[in-house]
């Protein structure tokens, strides 16, 4: 129940950043259902497991829920799907690193470069198997519906 007011918040920042990208308002409410509904799914999987799995399966989630979306919309998926991970782009962990560069310790700056370097790598594995495992599914679909 804790949690509710943070996803809450982070629906709104979703929806409010696909406006600022020009999308239309339809698209940026279903964007910040989606953005917070992933965030959501990040913070119950981050009570589980390490953060790294939490945001992969987060973004996998969001990204699969936005592919969805674009096809009932008729829209792009990126319309979608780049404003449901915003949440997730680790920008504290970037600016914790820059940090401690900017302190003197390299040790500490150069753990947190990997460590970000790793998290985004996972949410971009994500998102390119979010869309690997949609446009299977609408090849799949396609061939059901000229074999009938």
């Amino acid at each position: 129940m804790e949690y509710v007011g943070i996803i809450v918040a982070a629906a709104v920042a979703v929806a409010f950043y696909a406006l600022s990208v020009r999308s239309s308002l339809k698209n940026a409410l279903i964007s910040g259902i989606l953005g917070g509904t992933s965030y959501g799914f990040y913070l119950l999987l981050s009570n589980y497991v390490n953060p790294i799995t939490s945001v992969f399966f987060a973004t996998l989630t969001g990204c699969l829920s936005a592919e969805l979306a674009a096809r009932w919309a008729k829209t792009p998926a990126t319309v979608f799907s780049i404003p449901v991970i915003i949440p997730l782009v680790p920008g504290l962990m970037l600016y914790n690193t820059m940090l401690k560069f900017g302190q003197g310790d390299t040790a500490g700056g150069g753990k947190g470069v990997v460590d970000t370097l790793i998290l985004a790598g996972g949410m971009s594995l994500a998102v390119t198997l979010a869309t690997l495992i949609a446009k299977l599914i609408t090849a799949i679909g396609k061939r059901i519906e000229q074999k009938k």
